[in-house]
């Protein structure tokens, strides 16, 4: 995702991205390049941008999701990523606004609604696990890329 949008030359801030990619929206979700304050120290609050030098990198900040029928797993990556629950849409799509969102607090109090209820306990263990094993089994594949890639 990273190399397409990097490709593509997209802006280092997305306004609004919608996954709506029939139940790989982990996949998606785990492996996108998210702009963190700790790539690129240097960070423009006022325009809520990275930046960076003319060779990129930093990540992409995205200020608003969309995101069908998510999973324990991509809720869990939103959270970790600095996503709060916004709304639900119709029952399936949900739509989440990054911590950096101007007026984060007034957005969500206007229009925020309480988060979907999760599944019982012993689903979201069962979850869990999966969400484990899918995360191990992404890195062990990036792993490999990588040695491949040295190789070559």
């Amino acid at each position: 995702m990273g190399k397409i949008l990097d490709d593509m030359q997209a802006p280092k801030t997305i306004d609004y991205l919608s996954l709506d990619v029939e139940g790989s929206e982990h996949m998606i979700l785990q492996s996108f390049p998210f702009f963190t304050p700790t790539a690129s120290p240097e960070f423009d609050h006022y325009q809520h941008t990275p930046r960076t030098s003319a060779g990129g990198g930093g990540g992409y900040r995205v200020l608003v999701v969309s995101i069908e029928h998510p999973d324990l797993c991509s809720r869990t990556v939103l959270r970790r990523q600095g996503f709060h629950f916004l709304a639900s849409l119709q029952g399936q799509d949900e739509v989440w606004v990054h911590e950096s969102l101007p007026d984060l607090a007034g957005v969500l109090a206007e229009m925020g609604g309480p988060e979907p209820l999760e599944r019982r306990a012993e689903q979201r263990k069962t979850l869990q696990t999966s969400c484990r094993r899918l995360t191990s089994a992404l890195a062990r594949d990036s792993l490999n890329a990588l040695r491949i890639q040295k190789k070559m």
